[in-house]
């Protein structure tokens, strides 16, 4: 049997311990051979003299023929070929002895058996603990840096090397000094103890030992891969790294090299491949690019092809195929989000654009950049050709209505700029201001222009949706722009405009749904990872819901999509939020709620009256000033333990 894996994933301790717990099995000898320094020329003599015979491959076959014997070869990717040779011999030729192996890649002989060693799950938190706690007695993974602990573990991709290493950190840095430090994980993830092997010594090591392993093709190609932060299906690897070097033609069979050697993930979804490095992996891959002098060719080959693809998938998003695109751009966000914010962070405005413009077109940036995203740190862009899809950034995420309807005007001003895509700002605009109990005639009324003058369903339902809102705030009735909004959402034929439409009729009390219809719309929301509309389905169908599940809804919507941290849910939910928190007794939690509420949303406060939140804040007002000061990462991490602990609580409760 071959185990494999990455470097640091723990193949020799899991050797080692499977021959200790078959040392039964095997009375008459256990040998272990540390292949790591051995030349191919002396694999059989230390194979020999691990067994305790003099002589060649014949002499140990002859030794090993009668008996029961297990053999350990540990470190076997340096010297395969020879290993191959020696093992071949032994197991054809001696049917009682077994041989264990541990390599980065697998031998390929006749009667192996190949276990793959993947990275730890969710026991890297219960390593993390144990190898922390033996320099700090009194650390324990509590409900208050269980977040932390986790992105700590994903960060080092649950390796038991690397959590070993970072562990050692903890005896100096908090946790939060160490997640800011594994943005650069290799420099952190050393280690100068004696015991560990020298190719251990570090994460680093422990890729150059990989490394120094590829021939130069494969290096090239892995050292490329390193840009795909969320992994990559072998179309897009051959589209983006099929360059220079690298003839496209041979990509295929050097990701299938690169998967053997435990250097490149590959996994099954949907039916679809999709390659991946390990994030310290791909950390010394950027190394390796940044060497090779190609990091910003390759960055700009992605940027590229993301453009192409979006052009070409980008207008199902007004068809009933709306959700391809939502899916792809799922999957890309977290290497769209580290390339658009390295171009930014080194004044590439060129590169920022490049990225930028499809994403904001594409209609589902959210999945990319974050409300809060600084536009603002692009150098110049106001003078770049491209510049009119920032101002449709600003005006689909600002809250404060001048601001909008001057981003919204900025595009439609904008030459050969999409025509469906201006009318998106101008209709934001006409909602932007509508929370604010405000109207926008001059966008309403350039809507209407637009519209008569070309015959596009996404334009008429822009104009349905503005009129909506418009109404909303000149206190009209509603009910003719919400049937409105139905028939042009019908028109544009993808399943958001549709379940929008269908959501806001019943808000109004025009569509008396059942429980199952609304549970329709609210699916439509999930799947399209629309977690902020998922939550005004969760309040239209509290009626339906006990206590209990209608606070496991909201655990629900906090942990949906992206935009964990977004202030749209502080802004709409975070009162209702604190109130069911002080309902519950929950008082301190509720006021820090409150105070992050009113120091994060520029907005009116539009929610239900909070009584019991609100004499929560006159009764901590230390918790509300604390809540000011909170990140909306942290009170949503706060809150959700909160709503967790009450869950709890309940459930206890009633099982007594």
């Amino acid at each position: 049997m071959t185990v494999t894996g990455p470097g640091g994933v723990g193949k020799t301790r899991v050797a080692i311990r499977a021959a200790y717990e078959l040392r039964s099995e095997f009375p008459q000898g256990v040998h272990f051979v540390d292949l790591a320094d051995t030349a191919p020329r002396d694999v059989a003599q230390a194979l020999c003299e691990a067994v305790g015979v003099a002589g060649g491959i014949d002499t140990l076959t002859d030794h090993l023929r009668p008996r029961r014997e297990l053999v350990v070869l540990d470190c076997c990717e340096r010297v395969i070929d020879a290993v191959a040779t020696a093992i071949t011999a032994v197991t054809t030729s001696c049917p009682f002895v077994r041989v264990l192996v541990t390599s980065r890649e697998m031998l390929r002989v006749t009667g192996e058996t190949v276990f793959v060693l993947s990275p730890l799950g969710d026991a890297a938190i219960q390593l993390l603990e144990s190898r922390v706690r033996v320099i700090r007695r009194e650390f324990r993974v509590t409900s208050s840096n269980r977040k932390l602990v986790r992105e700590i573990a994903n960060a080092v991709d649950g390796l038991p090397l690397a959590i070993e290493l970072v562990a050692a950190q903890c005896g100096y840095l908090t946790l939060g000094e160490v997640c800011e430090k594994l943005i650069r994980p290799l420099d952190l993830l050393d280690s100068s103890l004696r015991d560990f092997p020298v190719r251990h010594r570090g994460m680093r090591r422990a890729m150059e030992w990989s490394w120094n392993l590829l021939e130069p093709r494969e290096q090239v190609l892995f050292a490329r891969l390193s840009v795909f932060a969320g992994g990559c299906g072998a179309e897009e690897a051959v589209e983006v790294c099929g360059f220079g070097k690298l003839e496209t033609t041979e990509i295929g069979p050097l990701l299938a090299s690169l998967v053997r050697r435990s250097l490149v993930v590959a996994e099954l979804n949907d039916d679809r491949v999709r390659y991946r490095l390990l994030d310290t992996m791909r950390a010394y891959g950027a190394e390796r690019l940044e060497e090779l002098d190609e990091t910003l060719a390759i960055r700009n080959r992605y940027a590229d092809w993301v453009g192409q693809v979006l052009d070409e998938i980008g207008p199902l998003v007004a068809s009933p195929r709306e959700r391809e695109v939502t899916q792809w751009l799922e999957r890309e966000a977290p290497t769209l989000r580290l390339h658009l914010n390295w171009a930014v962070d080194t004044g590439n405005t060129d590169l920022a654009m490049k990225f930028l413009r499809p994403i904001v077109a594409s209609d589902r940036h959210r999945f990319v950049i974050e409300a809060t995203w600084p536009f603002e740190r692009i150098p110049a862009w106001r003078n770049h050709p491209d510049a009119a899809y920032v101002w449709l950034f600003v005006a689909l995420v600002s809250t404060e209505p001048d601001q909008t309807r001057a981003a919204a005007f900025s595009c439609l001003r904008a030459p050969d700029f999409p025509r469906s895509r201006a009318a998106s700002a101008l209709a934001e605009a006409v909602r932007t201001a509508s929370h604010w109990g405000q109207t926008a005639p001059e966008c309403l009324n350039e809507l209407r222009q637009l519209v008569s003058a070309r015959d596009d369903p996404r334009l008429r339902f822009s104009l349905a949706w503005a009129e909506y809102w418009d109404a909303v705030a000149q206190g009209h009735d509603v009910a003719p722009s919400l049937e409105s909004l139905l028939v042009r959402a019908t028109d544009v034929g993808s399943p958001t405009p549709i379940a929008l439409a269908r959501l806001f009729r019943y808000l109004a009390g025009l569509a008396p749904h059942t429980e199952d219809e609304l549970r329709e719309i609210r699916q439509v929301f999930v799947d399209l990872r629309f977690r902020f509309f998922v939550s005004f389905c969760d309040r239209a169908l509290s009626r339906f819901r006990s206590d209990v599940d209608r606070i496991r809804d909201a655990i629900t919507v906090m942990t949906l999509g992206d935009e964990a941290d977004s202030t749209l849910w502080l802004g709409y939910f975070g009162n209702a939020r604190a109130e069911l928190l002080a309902q519950h007794g929950r008082h301190v939690v509720a006021a820090t709620l409150m105070g992050a509420v009113e120091s994060k949303w520029a907005g009116p406060n539009r929610s239900k009256e909070t009584p019991a939140a609100r004499q929560a804040c006159l009764n901590h007002p230390t918790a509300v000033e604390r809540g000011r000061r909170m990140t909306p990462q942290e009170i949503t991490v706060l809150v959700r333990s909160e709503l967790e602990s009450i869950i709890a609580a309940t459930e206890s409760s009633a099982a007594e």
